[in-house]
């Protein structure tokens, strides 16, 4: 007779130490780009030297504040003779998608395409 309740229990696994910082210097935050790099001893980024500086909008180029940042639209909302590449470029990774499901299906239940009991099926 086997008895499985009383077996040891899956292991405990420690959680890994966040090792990246959040500026919460004011002055640095309004007047630099504050990048999260982690904080190592060997780091060139020690977390004490600010980062990059934020210049006035004129020193950016235009194109920077028209780019499209709204998230993707579905399929269906894009037309191919407007949206042009948007449109197929969605609709081929639908297409990779499906087939990835398909295939995914198709060797989960791999063993009943071969079984015995599966060949009465196939007469037509």
């Amino acid at each position: 007779m086997l008895c499985r309740y009383a077996t040891v229990g899956s292991k405990v696994v420690q959680t890994k130490a966040d090792k990246s910082a959040i500026e919460e210097d004011a002055e640095k935050l309004a007047n630099y780009v504050c990048i999260n790099y982690f904080i190592q001893d060997n780091s060139q980024f020690s977390g004490d030297e600010p980062g990059p500086k934020i210049l006035p909008d004129s020193e950016y180029p235009s194109w920077l504040f028209e780019l499209d940042l709204r998230p993707a639209r579905p399929l269906e909302d894009l037309d191919p003779e407007k949206d042009g590449w948007l449109y197929w470029r969605a609709l081929r990774i639908r297409q990779i998608e499906q087939n990835r499901r398909i295939q995914k299906l198709k060797t989960r239940f791999l063993h009943l395409q071969s079984s015995p009991s599966m060949k009465k099926f196939r007469r037509f």
